[in-house]
């Protein structure tokens, strides 16, 4: 399981991903620190076909991957 965790703020960022790998050692956490960073570590996902389920509260992942298409 590829788990991405995007925040602006590195506190919340690392706590999510220590209380996450706690609890799913088997887990590859990523980390962003916002949109731009998300989509890079996205495109990245493609090009090694390794996907990465996106479910985010403010954007709906069609936007996510319009976005990526743009990039």
């Amino acid at each position: 399981t590829r788990v991405m965790i995007v925040d602006d703020e590195k506190e919340n960022r690392d706590a999510l991903r220590i209380a996450l790998s706690d609890q799913n050692p088997d887990w590859d956490i990523l980390t962003a620190c916002g949109e731009n960073d998300c989509i890079v570590h996205l495109q990245e996902a493609c090009k090694t076909n390794k996907p990465i389920d996106v479910e985010s509260v403010r954007k709906q992942g069609i936007h996510l991957q319009s976005l990526l298409t743009i990039m």
